[in-house]
């Protein structure tokens, strides 16, 4: 091994990092410029040792160490001897960079000195060149058990700012990735996520912002120059008080499903999670954020059981299939009559429905099936009935009524054989798998 090393620093300019790297998977304990180190010292070692015997190459090896090895050992021992020593060459791997982990630590860290943190992650990316010079040397010397120079300065630049800030390292859900080159540091804000259920207390108001259907959002006369197409959306009520809290730049909200805007959400509400995209705080008190949603948009909107969570979790609450249970005011085109409550409350089971024709605009047109499990009628006054229905998540509602001119079936239009319409629709309650 310290023949290979010698013969690699004979030829290439390396930094005790780099030439360490080239044997970073030997022994376990010790940093690639521990290692480096180590091989250049020995080297030095063994050459001065061999000073009486063979002088001329013991000073060509401690020269070559001291010039293209930086080895301050060398460098003065050579000087004892009055040889002039030939300045260290930068580094032909790294330019030197690894010698200044600590340097770009405090960097990365002035980067986002605005904003609160608790856990990090550091990536690398380096230049085509850099990975081609490598490649150079591992093919040339046949080099067995050397590492990326992508790994490593992860790994330091990491264990720096792990030492300078006290925050701890963090690859699945960092609060901030650094990713860093040996010319330029990027800086990526993670969003924080918080999880609660909400309701909807009042009609007309949509779950997320809703972009102007005549301007698209840039803003006109039409939407006051708002971009939007109604003045205020779930996302915004609840988005708004988290990101004076959290100082964060925007928001979206992922909801496990979503009503219709002349829907209402009560009951226990519906699953949600708000991501505040580059909040400069994070540490919130979630009962105060509870507090101030329910107080600025009463009567509107109003969530309870608020706790921080993930962008995995997301996916899942998406993904989630449920149970919900609806209140539906329907109309009839005649009076209801005793015979037409015991045909509601049996019509249970699967029910076949075509993509709704209210929703083709946005959505494909195909076939599902979804399960009813139970419908009971709550009132009757005249050709105006209340019922309430517990279902699989995903039927849609307001077709199953009024059968959408047969794209829906069973429904309450087909089995009454009487035209039924949706007058009022309110989610009661939502049951995830798994909560």
């Amino acid at each position: 091994m310290l023949k290979l090393a010698e013969a690699i620093l004979r030829e290439y300019p390396l930094c005790d990092s780099c030439l360490g790297r080239q044997f970073g998977n030997l022994l376990t304990g010790l940093s690639n410029s521990e290692r480096g180190h180590a091989i250049k010292l020995s080297l030095a070692m063994e050459a001065h040792s061999r000073m009486d015997e063979d002088p001329e190459e013991a000073i060509e090896i401690l020269s070559f160490l001291a010039y293209n090895g930086a080895h301050i050992p060398a460098v003065e021992s050579l000087q004892k001897m009055g040889i002039e020593v030939r300045p260290f060459e930068k580094c032909f791997l790294c330019n030197n960079f690894l010698s200044r982990t600590r340097e770009i630590a405090k960097k990365c860290l002035n980067r986002v000195k605005d904003y609160e943190f608790h856990t990090f992650l550091v990536g690398a990316k380096v230049t085509e060149e850099v990975l081609n010079k490598e490649e150079e040397l591992s093919r040339k010397f046949s080099l067995k058990f050397s590492e990326s120079i992508k790994s490593e300065i992860s790994r330091e630049i990491g264990k720096e700012i792990e030492r300078i800030s006290g925050k701890g390292i963090d690859r699945e859900n960092p609060d901030i990735v650094f990713i860093v080159g040996l010319s330029d540091i990027e800086v990526q804000i993670n969003p924080l996520y918080i999880y609660g259920r909400y309701r909807k207390l009042k009609r007309g108001i949509p779950q997320t912002r809703w972009p102007c259907s005549n301007c698209k959002g840039r803003g006109c006369e039409l939407c006051g120059w708002t971009g939007k197409q109604y003045p205020e959306s779930v996302e915004e009520l609840i988005g708004k008080p988290a990101l004076e809290m959290t100082k964060g730049k925007e928001v979206k909200l992922h909801g496990a499903g979503r009503e219709d805007i002349d829907v209402r959400t009560l009951g226990s509400g519906r699953p949600f999670i708000l991501e505040i995209k580059k909040p400069k705080l994070r540490k919130i008190n979630l009962g105060e954020l509870e507090k101030r949603i329910n107080s600025e948009s009463k009567g509107k909107v109003e969530v309870l059981g608020l706790r921080f969570s993930s962008k995995s979790e997301v996916k899942k609450i998406k993904e989630k299939r449920g149970r919900k249970r609806y209140r539906v005011v329907f109309k009839l085109d005649r009076e209801i009559k005793e015979e037409d409550l015991e045909k509601l409350e049996n019509l249970k089971g699967r029910i076949l429905q075509r993509t709704p024709t209210r929703v083709l605009h946005r959505r494909a047109d195909k076939f599902r099936e979804r399960e009813v499990y139970e419908i009971v009628i709550k009132e009757v006054k005249g050709n105006v009935g209340e019922a309430e229905i517990y279902c699989e998540g995903g039927l849609y509602v307001k077709e199953l009524v009024s059968g959408d001119n047969g794209r829906t079936t069973p429904s309450f239009t087909e089995v009454l054989g009487s035209k039924a319409e949706c007058l009022e629709l309110d989610v009661l309650d939502i049951e995830l798998e798994g909560e």
